[in-house]
Order: structure tokens, then sequence, then C-alpha cells
């Protein structure tokens, strides 16, 4: 696998070299480059193709703080990418891996995309979270975010604290997504601390927040997110998971309906709400008839399965709500199948 590798990226770099000089080289040439184990224990290899790197991807190989150590210390030569997507999975990484990552990823200031997905990793703290969040300010050319903590039991609002300060800054982001799903310990604080530092952020087109399975959310924490999007004017795209989040009741929906009516220029919207038994009727009408007033709204989706309190009047009236939308996908409590209706 290595030989083939470094046979692809050799012969990829003999092609640019043989090129005229007044010929100019693409921009948009990426290489993709999938490293395991195997992979980082060759040091010759990230001096040889430093040039080349592009995108780069680390999946599940990498289990242990040695080897994100590994991967940190092939970072340091390789500041020019600007792809980075990083997938733990159930690993045995603790705050220290993720502290030398972090540091390798402050120098990677041509960064534009960056994805770090760190699921069930049962050792990550709140401190790891704020090595983060200081590498994250520096990064002022990111465009598009994606951070995933689900099933990091240990995190609490301070880590989603840690995280948000680092928003405040990068005035470039248009996308980002944020998952604490199965975090027990995050409260309405950590989803206001989260809110305030995406209020800043102007360019935003698109945001997805998810909080399923947060217990201890209610609608405090969905006032905070409704605050925030009245100061998002751009956005086309919102997504929100807060699924089985049972304290939250029809007093969040109309808080979520009021933001939405502040966004002009929305064309989809994703909210679940499944296995929140204090929603009715009520607040579902209330948030499909802010909906349907959106003009610019193209796609909806509203997943309510398991919601006991909405009933088949609550139905009909969010379909009469979003008939003028021209994909609406709804989830209601249903008897005998999943409840999936789409016109």
């Amino acid at each position: 696998m290595l030989a083939s590798l470094l046979k692809k990226l050799f012969s990829a770099k003999k092609q640019l070299s043989s090129f005229p000089e007044r010929t100019p080289i693409k921009k948009t040439r990426k290489f993709q480059i999938t490293l395991n184990q195997r992979a980082l224990k060759h040091q010759r290899l990230k001096k040889r193709t430093a040039e080349l790197w592009k995108w780069i991807q680390v999946d599940t190989g990498v289990q242990s703080d040695v080897m994100l150590r590994r991967l940190a210390t092939a970072l340091n030569s390789l500041k020019r990418i600007q792809t980075f997507h990083i997938i733990y999975w159930r690993c045995r990484i603790t705050d220290s891996g993720l502290y030398h990552l972090s540091n390798s990823l402050r120098k990677l200031v041509l960064l534009r995309n960056l994805s770090i997905m760190i699921t069930e990793c049962l050792q990550i703290t709140d401190r790891a979270l704020y090595h983060l969040g200081e590498s994250l300010k520096r990064l002022c050319c990111l465009e598009n975010l994606t951070l995933n903590f689900r099933s990091c039991l240990k995190i609490t609002d301070e880590g989603v604290l840690n995280v948000s300060r680092s928003l405040k800054g990068l005035a470039c982001l248009h996308k980002i997504s944020v998952s604490f799903s199965v975090c027990p310990q995050i409260k309405d604080l950590g989803v206001n601390h989260l809110s305030k530092g995406l209020k800043n952020l102007k360019g935003l087109r698109f945001i997805s927040l998810d909080f399923s399975n947060c217990i201890q959310i209610t609608d405090k924490g969905l006032k905070s997110i409704a605050e925030t999007l009245k100061r998002l004017g751009n956005l086309q795209s919102i997504n929100l998971k807060f699924l089985s989040c049972g304290k939250i009741s029809d007093v969040g929906l109309r808080h979520l309906s009021q933001g939405l009516a502040s966004v002009r220029f929305l064309k989809e919207i994703t909210m679940k709400f499944s296995w929140c038994s204090l929603m009715t009727d009520k607040g579902l009408g209330v948030l499909a008839r802010s909906m349907g007033k959106l003009k610019t709204l193209e796609e909806v989706g509203l997943w309510f399965f398991e919601c006991l309190g909405i009933t088949k009047v609550g139905q009909e009236e969010a379909r009469e709500a979003l008939k003028k939308v021209k994909k609406a996908k709804l989830e209601f409590p249903k008897k005998g199948d999943r409840g999936v209706e789409e016109f």
C-alpha cells in the first residue's frame, strides 16, 4: 500500500515538474490521502510529498495517543493543506492526544475545511475542547467547520464554552455543524454559550446543531437559539436536532417560530423533536405557520415521532400551513407504521 501511494505521488510530482515555465498549474488540483498507522511511521513520506498534499483524511486506523502524536508531527510539515478530516470512533485517545493535534492544527493557517469527529471516546473531557478552541482561533481562513463529539460523556457546559469562544473570530465561516448528542451533562447553559458564539458570524449560510438525548435541555435552550437566528440574516439552511429532550415543550417551539420570522432567505429547514413528550398541537401549529410565511422556503422536514400530544387536528393544521412549500416531509405519531408523510 505504501509503495503504491509513493508511486502515485512521485508520478504526480513528475507531471508537475514537466510543465513549461509559462504554463500555470491549476490551483484546484487535489490529492486525497488516507493515512493509517503504517504510513504515519514513515517520516520520509511527509518530507518528500509535503508540497503535494492538499487534502488529508485520517480514519479510525489511529486509535491511541501515540499514533495521534505521530500524526501531529507529520502535520507540522504540511502547512499548505486546505482540507483536513479526522474521525475517531470508540478509541482510546485522551486529552493529551488531542492537545498535540491541536498544537499542530493552529499552524495550518490556510485551512478552509475542517472536520473533527470524535465519537464515543469516553476519556475526552472539557480540557481537550479548550486546547481545540485555542487552535481554532488562529484558523482565520476557515469556511466549513464540523465538530462532532457524540457520546463523549465527560463533556459539560464548560467544554461547549471553550468551543464557542473560538467561533467569534472566524469571519469567513459560512457553514458549521456541531453535535453534542448523548452528552447528558450539557444543559441550557451550554446551548446558550454556543448560541452566543454564533451570533457574530454574519456570513453563515448553513447551520446544524445536534443536542439529541441531552435530557437536561429545556425551552430556555431553544430561546437562546432563536435569539441567535434573529442575528443571522443570511442563513439559507437550518438543521436542528433535539430528539429525546423530554423537557422541551410548546414554549420552545414558540421561541423558534419567532426566530425563524427574522430570517428572510431560508430555503431549507429540518427540525427533529421526536420523543419530546411535552409537545402538543398548539406548538406544532405555531411553528408550521411561521414556516409557511417564509416566501423563499423550498424544503421542510419536521419530525415529531412518538410525540403523543400531537393529534390529527394538529397534523392537518401543519399540513395546511405548509401546502405552498415545494417539498415537505412530516413525521407524526401514527399507529401501525412510522408515521412519515410526504407531499
